[in-house]
């Protein structure tokens, strides 16, 4: 028991910091894929050895200073040493002299890491890849020379076994490009490594052997001989270009996999100008064209700030892909806020519009309202009166501070315009989050706010009138910068409304809506805000510690039950977990979220894709739509497809979720992919929050608990 508890309180965080550094060098995360290249490595003992004894070194150096392990848990600082330490098994023979020096540079390399990365990072936020690896083991090659007791082995490890005769020559040449990452330029750890690439990402695989074959081309047109060009050990810089360039730093996309190969173009010249000047040192090129290309191609695209940078690294490209695509619709990146109102409106006029918003000024919105006749007026439409939205209340579509007021000016007749005063009587607020909401077009002495007060996002401000240039009742809205009326509008999402024009239902049905947690309405449309339903707000309120147990039915057979247990992550983000993910979820703009999952745990997945999201207002019936990732929303080879198939066609690296609310107690819902059709429900109660879920022939069902809570 004691030796257990030591293991899993201290041994398993660290062997899993070594399997981590090994998967890095791969651009890889997790433990399985660091435990299989550790076990390739010992195709020659020597040299795995020097490399764990090396990692090893460098965390007990760590540890002796006072580094913490969640410092050294995800390999980062630790695979350069790593490195280091396949470089000086291959090369040099294991004595007590190799074993001092392998001990004194892995704990330099350790030091050089840290110190970089942290420069890198704070002066040009940029990764250190194997820049320590290259300046130590430059060093090392220096200072051999003149160690007399070093015994030179040769720059790899001796090949055992050549019997791949009947492969191509460029399938053997690309093998041993591939082994030569780690030092072992053997068509068999070749044939590992790639299948184990392939294993965990498809994409890595594709820009490995497109950016050899590119650069082996190249290079092979400048010397005039394919064949040497092919044959030279240095060309794995080409793979680690391609690989890091076109699915590590950039988004996959046909636009990441061009840059990328437009760096192994450049590579082809870098690796033979460097190899000029490191031969006459007897130092190999290693990784140098690599690093330096990588680099200034991520730091160019970094300046600009480029939409395919990548800003959440995850496990692989395809996961990384799956995630960019589906968190850059799901959630707003534009500035969020209310509509100005409560009730249902119509969209006159929105961004870029038919009349105005124009130019600097196209971010803007109106709206009116439509009567019983479907006009926006009644009667002739000749008096104020008349229009349906004239002295309506307008409230404040953010929280913040109020600024400009201007409330004097009367409504113009209806066939008139003030051509002066444009924006008639208006309403200024400050957002803290550093922008100025502009609500203009007021009636005339209706605004019942002043500078200096503080409203809230549904805060009366006044009423709807015909001020300013205005050709009939309206509400305008914008978003600006600064304090200016000149000043540029800002693009923005309204969020937390429904559509669904009321007008168009028989009395005695009920009107189908549906839900938008951010998005811009279009022309004609009829919107109207969603309130929380204090109700719905309460049932979402998981509490920290909180265990949900579920019995698990297939096929109504039962087999088996989990437990769920709701924690909180280290930023505030509730999740639930079980032994091999988590799921987290909060709330946003109305609406309870499942934001993702980490891990792999088939009945967290089931309630992702039952309830990837849910507005909290109440409406019944209520429809809403989302976008899912393919990674949960497909499994198998469909999930092998769709990850390659987004890079070219984003479409299918997105599911789009469709769900309704039939009732207070059920949302039933459907996933629709090209490659598959998913059903889902999923059953709620006041006591017991998620009753039921179903999917994919599976049920969950909620075990009672002792004592039961209700929201009632």
């Amino acid at each position: 028991m004691i030796i257990t508890n030591v293991y899993n309180t201290y041994l398993k965080t660290k062997i899993e910091s070594v399997l981590k550094a090994y998967a890095e060098i791969f651009f890889l995360h997790g433990v399985w894929p660091g435990l299989l290249v550790l076990a390739i490595t010992f195709i020659n003992p020597q040299m795995a050895f020097a490399g764990i004894l090396a990692i090893v070194v460098a965390f007990a150096f760590a540890s002796l200073v006072g580094y913490k392990q969640v410092f050294l848990n995800s390999g980062f600082y630790t695979y350069n040493t790593l490195l280091i330490g396949f470089s000086i098994g291959a090369t040099f023979k294991l004595t007590l002299v190799t074993l001092l020096l392998l001990v004194s540079v892995s704990i330099f390399s350790f030091v050089v890491s840290v110190f970089l990365a942290n420069m890198f990072f704070t002066s040009f936020r940029l990764p250190i890849l194997s820049i320590p690896f290259v300046i130590v083991t430059s060093l090392i090659y220096l200072a051999a020379g003149r160690y007399s007791n070093l015994y030179v082995s040769g720059l790899y490890a001796k090949q055992a076994f050549d019997g791949f005769a009947f492969l191509h020559p460029w399938m053997v040449s690309f093998f041993k490009a591939m082994g030569s990452i780690v030092f072992l330029p053997d068509v068999r750890v070749g044939l590992l490594l790639t299948a184990l690439l392939l294993w965990r990402s498809r994409l890595l695989v594709i820009l490995a052997v497109s950016g050899f074959l590119v650069g082996g081309f190249a290079h092979g047109f400048y010397v005039g001989a394919w064949s040497t060009a092919i044959a030279d050990p240095s060309s794995f810089n080409y793979i680690l270009i391609a690989m890091a360039i076109g699915g590590v730093f950039l988004i996959p996309s046909i636009q990441s996999f061009l840059i990328a190969m437009v760096g192994v173009l450049i590579a082809t010249v870098l690796i033979d100008a460097v190899n000029v000047f490191w031969t006459q040192f007897a130092i190999p090129v290693f990784t140098l064209p690599f690093t330096v290309v990588t680099l200034l191609f991520v730091y160019m695209i970094n300046l600009i700030d480029h939409p395919l940078c990548t800003r959440v690294f995850k496990e692989t490209p395809e996961k990384t892909l799956d995630h960019y695509l589906t968190t850059k619709i799901r959630f707003c990146k534009e500035y969020a806020i209310s509509l100005p109102f409560f009730g249902h409106w119509t969209v006159w006029q929105g961004f870029d519009g038919e009349w105005t918003h124009k130019g600097l000024w196209q971010y803007a919105y109106d709206f009116v309202q439509i009567g019983p006749t479907q006009k926006t007026y009644a009667n002739e439409g000749l008096m104020l009166a008349d229009y349906a939205c004239y002295q309506q209340p307008v409230t404040s579509p953010v929280q913040g501070r109020i600024v400009w007021v201007v409330k004097h000016f009367p409504d113009n007749p209806i066939g008139t315009v003030d051509t002066v005063n444009n924006w008639g009587n208006m309403v200024m607020i400050y957002d803290a989050r550093g922008f100025y909401a502009v609500l203009a077009h007021f009636a005339e002495n209706s605004i019942v706010v002043n500078e200096g007060d503080w409203v809230y996002e549904g805060t009366f401000l006044g009423e709807c009138g015909n001020s300013g240039y205005s050709p009939q009742p309206h509400i305008h809205m914008h978003l600006q910068w600064t304090m200016s009326m000149l000043s540029m509008t800002i693009p923005f999402r309204f969020t937390n409304y429904a559509v669904g024009d009321v007008q168009t239902h028989a009395a005695q049905e009920a009107p189908s809506k549906t839900y938008h947690t951010h998005a811009i309405p279009a022309v004609g449309e009829t919107v109207t805000h969603s309130p929380l339903n204090p109700f719905w707000d309460q049932l979402t309120n998981f509490a920290l510690d909180d265990t949900l147990t579920f019995d698990v039915f297939q096929n109504d057979r039962k087999r088996g039950s989990v437990t769920l247990e709701v924690t909180m992550a280290i930023d505030g983000t509730f999740y639930w977990a079980t032994p091999n993910a988590k799921l987290y979820f909060g709330k946003w703009g109305g609406t309870f979220f499942c934001f993702h999952i980490e891990g792999d745990d088939p009945y967290l997945r089931l309630i992702y894709l039952a309830l990837p999201k849910m507005p909290l207002v109440g409406e019944s019936p209520l429809t809403w739509n989302d976008i899912l990732p393919v990674s949960q929303a497909l499994s198998g080879w469909r999930r092998a497809v769709a990850g390659v198939f987004a890079a070219l066609r984003p479409t299918y690296g997105m599911a789009k979720g469709q769900y309704r609310l039939a009732s207070h107690t059920e949302i039933a819902g459907e996933i629709v992919h090209p490659l598959k059709r998913t059903k889902t429900t999923i059953a709620l109660d006041s006591a017991r929050q998620i009753l039921a879920v179903s999917c994919e022939g599976t049920t969950l069902r909620r075990v009672v608990p002792t004592q039961s809570k209700s929201y009632v």
